[in-house]
């Protein structure tokens, strides 16, 4: 487990002690200060901080806490590991274009220097440093194509890095109410970075915007990752003590849409014959059976 003194751990902590950032502040003042602290360079970048603790050891010690992470040596891969070049080749030949595209990108990078690799990952962070002057002015559009360029720039085995940019296209997706597209984003995220707390509660509250009965169990499921993460976090403690009923009321609702949407369909086919679905009637036998009746 992350001690108490772990620079990270402690960001950790600062970040899911309000959730206020994401919502929609009524004044421009509380909107700046909302998308200031909502990019993920401030705790994640401060120091170099990512750099001086490798993704292993923070997956090793996370997984304490979070079900998800094997601590087992045997049973969890590197995730700074690259495969061999002629596995790459042999998964290739198997692989759909945008695996393919993936794994052409994993065999170039294996033809670079240590020192052109950490160059590429250096002009990526300044890619990522532009996109935060953006987003600082709430320029959201703009700092997307930064933080994308930054993805496109930064080779793959920088899974941290490239999951904080995941992380903050996702933010600016938010503030733009494009909840597909921040769950899309945050999800990206947490493929590189399955302890990722703050992508953990952003697409959980994005679920919550959609308001679907399956992105509200999504919602739900994040929301108990991130209890598990953060116990003292009383966004999540909230949601998982009201999600359930809602979810089983939308489910519901949803229910009665589709059978609103069958019965209208029904009588537009029906209405060819002269008919429509009033004229049956479904009738429950002593058995618990059911017969259809037709009512001229």
């Amino acid at each position: 487990m992350l001690g108490p003194t772990d620079p990270v751990n402690e960001s950790l902590q600062q970040s899911a002690g309000s959730s206020s950032h994401f919502g929609f502040p009524d004044s421009d003042d509380e909107s700046f200060h909302s998308a200031k602290e909502d990019t993920d360079d401030t705790f994640i970048y401060e120091k170099s901080e990512a750099e001086s603790i490798p993704e292993p050891q923070l997956a090793a010690s996370s997984s304490a806490t979070s079900p998800n992470i094997s601590t087992s040596n045997n049973d969890r891969k590197d995730p700074w590991s690259i495969p061999p070049i002629t596995e790459i080749k042999t998964r290739k030949a198997y692989s759909g274009p945008s695996e393919e595209a993936e794994l052409s990108q994993i065999e170039a990078e294996l033809e670079l220097t240590e020192e052109e690799l950490a160059t590429l990952k250096g002009r990526s962070l300044d890619e990522k440093e532009s996109g935060n002057v953006h987003f600082k002015k709430q320029e959201y559009e703009e700092a997307i194509g930064r933080y994308q360029n930054a993805l496109d720039i930064c080779p793959l085995r920088f899974k941290s890095e490239r999951a904080v940019f995941h992380s903050n296209i996702a933010a600016c997706h938010f503030l733009k109410q494009e909840w597909e597209k921040t769950v899309s984003s945050c999800t990206k995220a947490i493929e590189l970075n399955p302890v990722y707390l703050q992508a953990l509660r952003r697409r959980a509250s994005a679920n919550d915007k959609i308001g679907r009965a399956s992105a509200l169990t999504s919602a739900l499921e994040d929301y108990k990752k991130v209890l598990l993460l953060d116990p003292s976090n009383k966004e999540a403690s909230k949601a998982i003590n009201t999600l359930p009923k809602r979810i089983e009321l939308r489910m519901e609702e949803e229910k009665e849409e589709m059978m609103g949407k069958l019965k209208e369909l029904g009588n537009q086919f029906l209405g060819m014959f002269g008919m429509s679905t009033d004229n049956f009637q479904m009738k429950q036998d002593e058995k618990g059976g059911y017969s259809l009746n037709i009512q001229k």
